[in-house]
């Protein structure tokens, strides 16, 4: 019996940090007095200790967690492992400038099997793309098609992404100004007032994305401008386009792709 101990729903950032669930798990059932405010767990269970790799945390999409753990990692990893660590966790971190840095310094060593340096391309070709290096990112995914091993990517959906790139090679990269610091109160609903290319609206900010989405009507009242029309999966034909200059408080974003949608 334990006099207090803190439950949780396991959900802490590396899904593994619990001493209250980790208790729990240890018998195959438990019973809770709120009067006294005590657990009692019987039938106790021997489980075997875990030896996660770096895969259970990149395929759950748990930076944070590989991150924290890549260092007991790499005591068990080989350098290829290791090397794949760092990686994800660059990507994790959002550093695009460190995962190209990583991808090239690896696609050098002639000892990758194909997966593993499709997976190295395909993640420097996502960097490059979140910095603005269109015609570099279009130039890989062409060397990417000749390995047959893009388990994430579709040919279909290389065709349009490449074709997507070369229309933005001639444009700028994304870039942020910020005159001052400032607290932005949202309106009604999450919105967030913005100025875009000098009209303006709401938007909602997720700061997981580096492109933005309108509707097509709204984008011709914002003079958003329409870079190139592709084939897409779902609705027949989508349309990507350049913001030149999108305003939210004292922040300006110049040069922000958005995806057009009906």
């Amino acid at each position: 019996r334990l006099p207090f101990v803190v439950l949780a729903d396991g959900r802490a950032p590396d899904y593994d940090g619990m001493l209250g669930m980790g208790f729990v798990r240890c018998f195959r059932r438990f019973v809770l007095d709120f009067t006294t405010m005590r657990i009692t767990g019987t039938d106790p269970v021997s489980h075997t200790r875990q030896h996660r790799t770096a895969a259970y945390w990149i395929n759950r999409g748990d930076w944070f967690g590989l991150e924290r753990n890549a260092a007991s990692l790499s005591r068990t990893q080989n350098h290829e492992g290791r090397n794949l660590t760092r990686l994800f966790v660059a990507f994790g971190k959002n550093r695009p400038d460190s995962v190209v840095a990583l991808a090239e310094r690896q696609l050098r060593y002639p000892g990758y099997d194909t997966a593993t340096r499709t997976t190295f391309m395909l993640q420097k070709e996502h960097a490059l793309e979140e910095l603005g290096r269109y015609a570099e990112a279009a130039a890989l995914l062409d060397s990417v098609t000749p390995l047959k091993k893009t388990a994430t990517m579709s040919e279909k959906n290389l065709t349009a992404r490449r074709a997507i790139l070369r229309s933005l090679s001639h444009e700028a990269p994304p870039a942020m100004e910020l005159a001052e610091t400032t607290a932005i109160r949202h309106d009604a609903d999450g919105l967030y007032p913005v100025s875009v290319n000098g009209r303006t609206g709401q938007a909602l900010i997720d700061l997981n994305s580096y492109r933005t989405t309108m509707p097509r009507r709204l984008a011709r009242r914002m003079k958003v401008r329409i870079v190139t029309r592709h084939p897409h999966l779902d609705d027949g034909t989508a349309q990507i386009g350049v913001i030149d200059s999108l305003r939210i408080g004292h922040a300006v974003f110049r040069n922000l792709v958005v995806n057009l949608v009906k």
